[in-house]
């Protein structure tokens, strides 16, 4: 229960990060980094960067990476690909659990996300 309140400022980092493509980070404690003076051209290749010291020791640096580029191909599609209908907009609260579902279309399969 400890270790779970711990993480949990992580985890909802991470989870925005990667799946909204936005760096919610008010403290300065993620480990993914972004200079917001490099113009939209260059998001790419220059306005994110993994902060290698502050990876949690539980995360290997190959994770942190598959984190950082998920999270940036979200936020390249995000924000190059205007007027698109976003995935957010999609989801939503299934239960009481907190959990969300995703509908691709109506009568399409569910997944859980």
């Amino acid at each position: 229960a400890i270790l779970r309140r711990v993480v949990a400022p992580l985890l909802a980092m991470m989870r925005a990060w990667m799946t909204e493509g936005e760096l919610r980070d008010p403290f300065g404690d993620f480990f993914v980094c972004t200079d917001p003076s490099v113009p939209l051209e260059e998001l790419w290749n220059r306005m994110y960067s993994l902060d290698i010291e502050m990876v949690p020791s539980f995360i290997s640096l190959d994770l942190a990476r598959k984190v950082l580029l998920t999270g940036k191909s979200v936020n390249f599609i995000r924000l190059c690909c205007p007027g698109q209908e976003w995935l957010p907009q999609r989801m939503r609260p299934i239960g009481g659990d907190g959990h969300q579902q995703l509908l691709a279309s109506p009568g399409a399969a569910r997944l859980e996300a």
